[in-house]
C-alpha cells in the first residue's frame, strides 16, 4: 500500500511498436500505486541509459519515488538502474520472471494504454507518439472503482478541464475570490490527512475481499523440499510442443513464495519459479531406467490422422526392434513435428527432381524434331545410312523410375 502520490510506482515497457517518423519504438508506462495516475513516454530504444534519462525527467515533474517495482527484464535490472536507485535512495522491487501478476498495476496500465492508442491512431501508425499526451489524459480522467475518484483529481486535487467553450461566462463565470496560499496549504493537508488515508482504507478492504474470493477458489499447496515437479513452458515452438519440461526437484521455498529447483545433475536452475508454473509429479525413481527408452528416429507412419502410428527406431537397437507407436506414447511431440517437416522436404525435392527430368526429356525431343526438319532430302542409295543416323539421334527411353515421376507430376498438374 502507498500512502501518498508517487511514493510507490510501477514501471513497464510496451513494444516494439511501428517505428514513427521521429524514430520512436517503445512506450514507457509509469503507474502511481496510490492514485493510479499514469505517465506515458515514447522511447526510441529500451537501453538502460534511455530509460534512466526518461525516468529522471518524470521524477523532475512528480518528485522522486520511494519504491520502484518492475519485472526482471534486463532493461530494468542492470548496473545503471541499480546505481541510480542506490544514489537516490530508492527501494527497488522485482516481480518473479514469467509471472506478470507480480507487477499487475503496470501490466494493466500497459494493456489499457495500447488499447486506447490503437483506437486513436487507427491507420496513422507512423505518428502514434503524437497521441500519447491525450492517451495519458484519457486514462487519468476516468473514475476508478477502488478510490471512487479519478487519478487526475487525486494527483492534482482538482477536476480536469476538458475541451469546451470557456468563453461562455454564464456557464463558466470567473471566480469571485482567488484561493489564498493558506487555503491551498489547507487543501494539501486535507488530501494527505483525510482523502488519501480514506482511499487506502477502502482499497485495502477491497483487496482483502478479492483475496478471500481468490483463496476460496484457489487453494495454494505448499510444495515440500524434495518434491518432483514439472515446469510449465512459457514459450513454445508450436502447438505440438510440450507444455511442461522436467522433472526437477524442489530445493526450498523463498520468502516471496517462489521455489528454487535443481535438475537431475543437482545443479540449481537459473531462476526461481512461482507455484502457478509448477506441476507436482510422482516418480518411482527405481523404475525410471526401465520405463523410458531413447528414440533415435521415426522411420515411417501409417493410419489416418486421428489414429496414426509411427514406426520408431530405438537408440542402441537394430532395425528388427523397431515398433509402431501411437502419437500419445511420445514424451516429446516435437519429434513428430520434425518427422513431418522432413517429409515435406522430401516431397519438395522429389517434385523438383521430376520437373528436371521432364524438362530434360522435353528439351531432347524438341532438339531432335529440329534436326529432322532441317535434314536435306537424300537419294535412295543413302536411305540406309540416313535411317541409321536417325536411330542414333532418337532420345533414349526413360527409365521406370523416371516414367513414374513423370506420371505423378502430370497428375499433380491436372
Amino acid at each position: 500500500m502507498a500512502n501518498r502520490p508517487f511514493d510507490h510506482i510501477a514501471i513497464d515497457l510496451a513494444g516494439p511498436l511501428p517505428v514513427t517518423d521521429e524514430g520512436y519504438l517503445f512506450l514507457l508506462v509509469v503507474t502511481d500505486i496510490c492514485t493510479k495516475y499514469v505517465v506515458i513516454r515514447a522511447l526510441k530504444n529500451k537501453q538502460s541509459d534511455t530509460i534512466a534519462k526518461q525516468l529522471i525527467s518524470i521524477f523532475g515533474d512528480y518528485g522522486f519515488p520511494r519504491i520502484i517495482q518492475s519485472n526482471n527484464g534486463t532493461e530494468f535490472r542492470n548496473a545503471l538502474m541499480t546505481s541510480l536507485s542506490k544514489n537516490l535512495g530508492i527501494d527497488r522491487r522485482y516481480s518473479t520472471a514469467y509471472h506478470p501478476q507480480g507487477n499487475g498495476s503496470a501490466e494493466a496500465s500497459v494493456k489499457i494504454a495500447l488499447n486506447t492508442l490503437r483506437k486513436m491512431v487507427q491507420s496513422n501508425s507512423r505518428d502514434w507518439d503524437h497521441y500519447l499526451p491525450i492517451v495519458q489524459l484519457c486514462m487519468n480522467r476516468y473514475i476508478k472503482n477502488k478510490s471512487l475518484s479519478s487519478p487526475f483529481s487525486l494527483m492534482y486535487a482538482r477536476r480536469v478541464n476538458l475541451p469546451d467553450d470557456y468563453t461562455n461566462k454564464e456557464k463558466y463565470p470567473l471566480p469571485k475570490d482567488v484561493m489564498t496560499i493558506k487555503e491551498l496549504e489547507e487543501r494539501v493537508n486535507y488530501m494527505e490527512n483525510v482523502i488519501f488515508p480514506a482511499i487506502n482504507e477502502r482499497t485495502q478492504k477491497i483487496n482483502e475481499e478479492y483475496s478471500k474470493r481468490y483463496n476460496d477458489k484457489n487453494i495454494l499447496v505448499n510444495i515440500p523440499s524434495g518434491t518432483h515437479v514439472m515446469v510449465r513452458l512459457n514459450s513454445r515452438s508450436g502447438k505440438l510442443a510440450p507444455l511442461y519440461e522436467g522433472p526437477y526437484t524442489v530445493v526450498r521455498k523463498n520468502k516471496g513464495g517462489s521455489y528454487e529447483l535443481k535438475d537431475e545433475q543437482n545443479e540449481l536452475m537459473h531462476r526461481n519459479y512461482t507455484p502457478s508454473e509448477l506441476k507436482i509429479v510422482h516418480i518411482d525413481e527405481s523404475n525410471i531406467e526401465d520405463e523410458y527408452y531413447e528414440l533415435e528416429a521415426i522411420r515411417d507412419h501409417r493410419g489416418p490422422s486421428g489414429n496414426r502410428e509411427y514406426l520408431v527406431k530405438w537408440a542402441g537397437y537394430g532395425e528388427r526392434a523397431n515398433t509402431w507407436q501411437k502419437a500419445g506414447d511420445f514424451t516429446d511431440p516435437t519429434i513428430i513435428q520434425k518427422y513431418w517437416d522432413k517429409q515435406d522436404e522430401l516431397k519438395k525435392l522429389e517434385h523438383e527432381r521430376a520437373e528436371q527430368l521432364v524438362n530434360k526429356a522435353s528439351s531432347n525431343s524438341k532438339y531432335n524434331e529440329s534436326n529432322r526438319s532441317s535434314t536435306p532430302k537424300v537419294s535412295d542409295e543413302k536411305k540406309v545410312h540416313s535411317v541409321e543416323t536417325k536411330k542414333r539421334t532418337l532420345p533414349t527411353k526413360l527409365s521406370r523410375e523416371e516414367r513414374l515421376l513423370k506420371r505423378r507430376l502430370n497428375k499433380e498438374k491436372k
